[in-house]
């Protein structure tokens, strides 16, 4: 898969995916990756992460082709 999660927690998880992907294709990978068992799955958070980076923000490895983004669940 495309989609790396690199940090786990109850409520939230931490997606590393491809510039290319757009919000649903993350969510929805995500979720395939961390089920939540909710009926709504993972849900891109509208706010940024605690760090104050916009959510996406760009891969501190890879700023060119991918993107960090902070789910909800």
């Amino acid at each position: 898969m495309s989609v790396r999660l690199y940090a786990i927690g109850l409520l939230h998880v931490s997606a590393c995916a491809p510039v290319r992907m757009g919000v649903a294709e993350v969510a929805t990978e995500v979720d395939g990756l961390n089920p939540t068992g909710l009926k709504h799955g993972w849900v891109v958070e509208a706010e940024a992460f605690a760090t104050g980076e916009p959510n996406p923000c760009p891969c501190n490895d890879h700023p060119e082709t991918r993107r960090h983004w902070l789910l909800t669940c």
